[in-house]
């Protein structure tokens, strides 16, 4: 009995050992390269960043730093340099449903070609964003933008979704 309590004793430190042997490659240039890659080849969509940090202060959060987002083959509909992206327990039955996102310093291309965002938030806060709508219904080119959208989703051709 105790052979059996030992062996699932050091299987346990194995796979702690594994898991924050990841927890701490994925942030390093590295890892985001290897996330960014597998997300580029497995999806219909480009996404680049140079950065994905966690702190323990803020474990709910992801920040990830000089971000680019887009359809493959389009020009990039995200540019941004943070991105904050705020966990919650809904990630359990809902993967691609998160609390909140933030936008910091860069531009959101929004146009009719734009597909949805595979993901959405209740709350999507934009913080020092461009937005730039050429050929859409709202025509809009705005510097500076500091607001939010609740409950963020997403539609073809409505970045902000249908209640912004």
């Amino acid at each position: 009995m105790k052979l059996i309590g030992r062996l699932l004793l050091y299987v346990l430190i194995a796979c702690l050992v594994v898991i924050f042997g990841f927890y701490f490659l994925l942030q390093t240039r590295w890892g985001a390269d290897h996330v960014s890659n597998w997300v580029s080849e497995n999806s219909g969509y480009h996404l680049t960043f140079d950065v994905m940090d966690h702190r323990f202060s803020a474990p709910s959060h992801l920040l990830l730093e000089n971000v680019t987002f887009g359809r493959d083959g389009q020009p990039a509909t995200l540019v941004a340099k943070t991105v904050d992206i705020g966990l919650s327990i809904r990630q359990l039955t809902a993967p691609l449903h998160v609390d909140t996102i933030l936008l910091q310093d860069g531009t959101l291309n929004i146009s009719v070609q734009t597909a949805p965002f595979p993901f959405e938030a209740d709350r999507l806060q934009l913080r020092n964003m461009a937005l730039n709508s050429p050929g859409s219904e709202w025509r809009l080119s705005a510097q500076r933008v500091n607001g939010g959208v609740m409950p963020w989703h997403p539609e073809a051709g409505r970045v902000l979704g249908n209640k912004a």
